[in-house]
């Protein structure tokens, strides 16, 4: 019985001695292979560099899709407040991203993504109690970022991802137009601005082929947009328009965006 198990030992460690030794071969034919749960996996590893491209929603958070006023620049009661809400609805997203693996499961990633929100006008309305009118009624939100990811092989096809990124956010604020009375009306314009801003995410790649892939994932951005300054236009019929700058007043808005996306990575 021992000596059957030996035997069956040795030939079990010789089986595995020529496999490797034909993986690493120099000059032959060899497949890429992960180092998952599942043997027989394509491996990204070998695969160091990828671009991608994703689409999705982007959901608005913070004070960036609250339409609660008090206390904020948009409580006439507290006129002093810097602290704007944004009223603003989902919207669209994208990104584009290009990554280097520096190791089999670790790398790192750029990424440069869009967010565009439209402008509750009728909520906004409402809620300060004066006829409104924007002149463009939307949002874009730039993102620009870098930091390290985690790919992690769970089986064949499938691999998980977790990333953590940092940069600068940049976002525009709609113009508004206050009717106060039948005959005044305050436009009120903001400086765009930008921000410090994080962003982490986690998805799931369905491994199409060796340079193929498609990617669900789930990411959060954070920054809170400083505008440096803001000016008001008060305009009555039959005469000129006073303009009043407040070229020292710094206004700012913290934004935080749910983005579900999908994409594809193409990797080599």
């Amino acid at each position: 019985m021992k000596r059957k198990l030996l035997l069956l030992t040795a030939f079990v460690l010789a089986i595995y001695m020529v496999s490797a030794q034909d993986y690493i071969r120099p000059g032959s034919v060899t497949h890429d292979y992960y180092t998952g749960p599942e043997s027989g996996a394509p491996k990204q590893g070998n695969k160091k560099f990828s671009l991608g491209v994703s689409f999705g929603v982007a959901v608005p958070m913070q004070d960036f899709g609250s339409t609660n006023v008090n206390n904020s620049f948009w409580d006439f009661n507290s006129p002093d407040s810097v602290r704007l809400q944004g009223f603003a609805k989902p919207g669209f997203h994208f990104n584009i991203t290009a990554s280097y693996l520096i190791t089999d499961n670790i790398g790192i990633m750029l990424m440069i993504g869009g967010s565009s929100n439209s402008f509750d006008v009728n909520t906004f309305s409402a809620t300060i109690g004066y006829p409104v009118y924007v002149s463009s009624n939307s949002y874009y939100t730039s993102e620009y970022l870098i930091g390290p990811f985690v790919s992690l092989p769970l089986s064949q096809k499938f691999t998980a991802k977790i990333s953590a990124m940092i940069g600068i956010a940049s976002s525009s604020y709609p113009s508004i137009d206050i009717a106060l009375n039948d005959t005044l009306t305050a436009e009120l314009d903001f400086n765009g601005g930008n921000g410090f801003a994080y962003n982490i995410g986690a998805g799931i790649e369905y491994n199409v082929n060796s340079n193929l892939s498609i990617l669900l994932n789930l990411s959060y951005t954070g920054v809170t947009i400083n505008y440096p300054s803001w000016m008001e236009t008060y305009s009555s019929p039959g005469y000129y328009p006073l303009q009043i700058t407040h070229s020292n007043d710094e206004t700012q808005m913290s934004i935080g965006l749910l983005k579900p996306t999908l994409g594809i990575d193409y990797k080599f």
